[in-house]
């Protein structure tokens, strides 16, 4: 069913934002958007540079695939 889905991807989401921000990694933040949970960040800084992104967007990939089992 749909909603058992996005329950599990919310909770996926959640657990990648908390060990995200327990690793120092990143510090995302979170919101819910059209009913879904979903990471946020800020790219405001004017520090902040494109490996620090893909460091961010790789890092939830991985974190993702191994948590789902897809890794």
């Amino acid at each position: 069913p749909k909603g058992a889905q996005t329950a599990d991807l919310d909770a996926l989401n959640q657990e990648i934002l908390l060990r995200l921000q327990e690793s120092g990694t990143a510090l995302p933040s979170a919101t819910v958007l059209h009913g879904r949970y979903a990471l946020r960040c800020a790219n405001v800084n004017h520090r902040s540079r494109r490996a620090d992104f893909d460091l961010l967007v790789n890092a939830v990939v991985r974190m993702g695939r191994k948590l789902s089992g897809a890794d």
